[in-house]
């Protein structure tokens, strides 16, 4: 028997195989990853209404879960599958199966990265603004010339091609508030005066960072520097866990990624000119306060700066950096490298890794993009160094 035969075994009363008559049915076979198996084996209503395809319609498209984004890939099968039933109406008898489609080809489910780029152009014209507060420049002409059209959480939910928990984690990490139903992004001048106010008040008042009271804290923010108290509890939801009772609640702060946004603070100022790190440092324990100021290393900021180190000079002045965040880089593979080696000719891996964090899920996934754009070289010392395969 050849490779490409093969036997069909029926029924002894079966009397034919034939193509359905009536309007012709499309199926496509799709491989299940574990975690959809699991969700269709279950038959669970709820969690099957989350599993959608997202995007616009001249998007590539995606499958989300409650918590994953797949791509998906169409994979050529070497044989063909027939799509088989039993009778309908153009049958000739009661007994025959009717092939429905031929099927030869397989879609593929694969782990991606969540689309979340397109996040920053539906918010752009969005962001928050406190005289927005009490309206008092709307009947500007500034205001009037200023179209703008806003965005619940379920437009940008049907928009973004991402899963509720990648989209709801980058909506916290974009840090978009929910003012009225509606996203605004917080702009990060406005949120680096919120927690420095925050880190002014912790001391204090003696406040733990294992249990700021909330109700006490949104308070004093209010009245002292005018922060709306659901600004203030959304900040707090950001960099924390809040818990307890109504009336009663506490903020544990997420100590780590308070003084992580005041560094961004500082690195933010240093789009045009490098500093040494030793001033960095300086200036960023003097705004966390004694109390934090242990927490603080380059490392949190990893994937926001660039080393620009002079090799002559690094023995006497040390490092140099400059922001030079990964959020602001092409989410296409071949256009981001591109934009790093134009940037910078190489690379060590421990520099270059922070950069391509959000455009791989898995070190797989990255290393495969390491192999297609970029060339090694080992230098005396053993250190590893890319530079790109093409030339710009």
């Amino acid at each position: 028997m050849s490779s490409n035969s093969f036997t069909v075994k029926f029924p002894a009363k079966s009397k034919g195989l034939n193509f359905s008559q009536a309007a012709a049915t499309k199926f496509k076979l799709v491989e299940l990853t574990p975690e959809l198996a699991k969700i269709v084996e279950a038959k669970d209503e709820n969690a099957l209404k989350n599993v959608t395809i997202r995007g616009k319609a001249n998007d590539e498209a995606v499958l989300c879960t409650r918590t994953t984004t797949y791509c998906l890939r169409t994979v050529q099968l070497s044989n063909s599958f027939l799509v088989v039933t039993g009778e309908d109406a153009h049958s000739a008898s009661s007994e025959d199966h009717i092939i429905r489609d031929t099927i030869s080809e397989l879609i593929e489910l694969v782990p991606a990265v969540p689309k979340l780029e397109r996040l920053g152009g539906l918010l752009k014209k969005n962001k928050y603004r406190a005289d927005d507060e009490d309206g008092s420049d709307e009947d500007t002409m500034e205001a009037q010339q200023r179209p703008r059209r806003r965005f619940t959480y379920n437009q940008v939910r049907g928009l973004v091609q991402a899963s509720d928990v990648e989209l709801e984690r980058g909506l916290r990490e974009k840090r978009v508030l929910q003012m009225d139903g509606y996203l605004q992004p917080l702009p990060s001048t406005e949120l680096t005066k919120i927690i420095s106010y925050i880190l002014t008040l912790i001391p204090k008042h003696s406040w733990s960072p294992a249990g700021v009271p909330l109700a006490k804290l949104t308070s004093e923010l209010l009245y002292e520097y005018e922060v709306p108290k659901t600004i203030t509890r959304q900040v707090c939801e950001w960099f924390g866990l809040v818990e307890g009772d109504e009336g009663k609640e506490k903020w544990v702060i997420d100590q780590e990624k308070v003084v992580t946004e005041v560094g961004l603070g500082v690195l933010q100022k240093l789009c045009a000119e490098a500093k040494p790190e030793k001033d960095i440092l300086t200036e960023w324990k003097d705004l966390v306060g004694d109390q934090f100021e242990s927490i603080v290393r380059m490392d949190l900021l990893e994937g926001n700066f660039l080393d620009i180190t002079d090799p002559q000079y690094a023995s006497r002045a040390g490092p140099r950096f400059k922001y030079f965040p990964a959020s602001g880089l092409p989410a296409v593979p071949a256009e981001r490298f591109k934009d790093l080696f134009l940037t910078k000719t190489s690379w060590k891996g421990p520099e270059l890794t922070p950069f391509l964090q959000d455009i791989a899920v898995e070190k797989k996934e990255r290393d495969r993009l390491l192999m297609k754009f970029t060339r090694t070289s080992t230098d005396a010392s053993g250190i590893v160094w890319y530079s790109s395969r093409a030339k710009y």
